[in-house]
């Protein structure tokens, strides 16, 4: 009786699809640079050009490092969020100040340093609320690489932006957890670009971020609309990954990635 259950144990497990490690090839038609995205056990590593991003959704903890110089920070989203309201409540204290110094001046010098400054002034003065992303199924298909995508609009402020076509995680190979740490990355790079538009103004090319764990899959295809912007997805990997390359390479130096903030 022990030998029949025993058996019967193994051949439960041996039907049970072990969870494959996913590393994606992505082309830039416009730059010519080639994205790849590894994912394995919840940990997501993303590198293009000079730059290398390690994501690990445990901590909800992103390193970002310059591989030139060898530097990189690491934060989390709570600390994100906390340090970015600092330089708000920090750029705010200044708007006041500069518009103190400002008001006495006669009208036509205060046109000029408002110009010389206008980068300055424009990122401090009150935002305006950003318009949600629309995002909506065309109810198009087609086949990227081989692989079966749906396709979807982006649009904001009434004006469509860019167009992605969508391979669901199974249609990929990706298992459930790798594609919830993804999701999760490309979630936290949203708010990084949010952020950062909050302080500088810039319409950044990052807008759809936010908006891409709402499609269920992930874009194998981008077209920006505005730009002319491509990427492609080129091959699709489910080899195992070791470990390590999750990890940051020995002989980078940490920074603090708000410059010369105080740390926390």
């Amino acid at each position: 009786m022990r030998f029949v259950t025993a058996t019967l144990i193994v051949l439960c497990l041996a039907v049970v699809p072990a969870a494959a490690d996913v590393q994606l090839k992505f082309n830039d038609s416009h730059s010519g640079d080639t994205t790849l995205i590894s994912v394995k056990d919840g940990m997501v590593r993303m590198e293009t050009g000079d730059g290398l991003s390690l994501y690990n959704v445990a901590g909800d903890t992103i390193a970002v490092a310059d591989r030139n110089d060898k530097t990189y920070f690491r934060m989390n989203r709570a600390e994100l969020k906390s340090r970015m309201s600092q330089m708000q409540g920090m750029m705010s204290q200044m708007q006041a100040q500069l518009r103190e110094r400002l008001k006495d001046l006669p009208a036509d010098q205060r046109r000029m340093v408002e110009q010389q400054m206008g980068g300055l002034l424009a990122a401090q003065a009150p935002q305006r609320q950003a318009s949600k992303p629309d995002l909506r199924a065309t109810g198009s298909e087609q086949e990227v690489a081989g692989y079966r995508c749906r396709q979807y609009t982006l649009g904001q402020s009434g004006q469509k932006i860019k167009e992605f076509c969508v391979a669901s995680r199974k249609t990929l190979g990706m298992s459930e957890k790798d594609f919830s740490a993804l999701s999760s990355l490309f979630s936290f790079l949203g708010d990084m670009a949010a952020s950062a538009r909050s302080l500088d103004g810039d319409d950044t090319d990052m807008t759809e971020l936010g908006a891409l764990a709402d499609m269920g899959g992930v874009p194998v295809q981008t077209h920006n609309l505005q730009s002319g912007k491509n990427s492609r997805l080129l091959s699709v990997s489910t080899s195992a990954l070791s470990a390590e390359l999750f990890r940051m390479p020995d002989g980078y130096q940490a920074r603090d990635p708000f410059g010369s903030m105080p740390a926390r």
